[in-house]
């Protein structure tokens, strides 16, 4: 809050008042009223499913147990953690050199990716795409690139483990693995009852998972288009 007064010479002067910020800490009590975790945090997020706890220490972020235990130690350069999925993992963002990035970590405190991304998207049917540099790939539960980071479209993995990707606006698919079973040279890729619906030309064709065309009276003019695909590439 800000006033007027007036000094000696009758010209308005500001006094300002300033206030002191109280800090809060929390802690955690039993059902029986014991302290079981100290009133030194800044605040503690409960993790139910796991038995764990994100905590903010003095800025600085961390994971406990409910004893008290650090299981992640707490590190000025994690900026936010947030809550345990179904999977039991957790998404750490980091402070790397000029920007954020981010990794996962497990419930043991591990941080299980071997790199840190711009983006990392919710797993979905056990893989999660990763954004690194505007390119997009995919890891697994383990935190493990099975997808290199090279695509400028992506979508999720579908129940059969695959997953459409573009680059250059040709499309294609690859599987849990990064083989690309269907190459990119198709205009467009859609779900089709289980198969894909590939776009070539002014044609389209179902084709399976495998990449084969079921398609009967399309195979000879997709199996051309493949041809005609890997030809020039050579």
């Amino acid at each position: 809050k800000e006033s007027d007064i007036k000094s000696e010479d009758d010209q308005p002067k500001t006094r300002s008042y300033i206030f002191k910020k109280r800090i809060l800490y929390v802690g955690i009590i039993d059902h029986t009223g014991k302290m079981v975790i100290d009133c030194i945090y800044n605040s503690l997020k409960y993790q139910p499913a796991y038995d764990l706890i994100i905590a903010n220490y003095e800025g600085l972020h961390g994971i406990i147990d409910k004893t008290g235990n650090v299981i992640l130690p707490f590190n000025d350069k994690y900026i936010y953690i947030d809550d345990f999925d179904e999977n039991g993992i957790a998404t750490i963002e980091f402070i790397y050199t000029y920007k954020s990035k981010f990794g996962l970590v497990d419930t043991s405190g591990k941080i299980i990716t071997d790199d840190w991304y711009d983006i990392i998207h919710k797993f979905v049917n056990g893989f999660a795409r990763v954004k690194n540099d505007e390119l997009l790939g995919a890891i697994n539960l383990n935190g493990q690139l099975v997808v290199e980071v090279k695509y400028t479209v992506m979508s999720d993995f579908n129940p059969k483990g695959l997953a459409g990707v573009g680059l250059n606006k040709s499309y294609g698919i690859v599987d849990s693995n990064g083989l690309e079973i269907i190459p990119l040279c198709f205009n467009g890729i859609s779900d089709q009852d289980g198969n894909f619906l590939v776009y070539f030309g002014n044609e389209s064709a179902v084709v399976d998972y495998n990449g084969n065309c079921i398609d009967e009276k399309k195979k000879d003019s997709y199996k051309a288009h493949l041809r005609n695909y890997f030809n020039k590439k050579r």
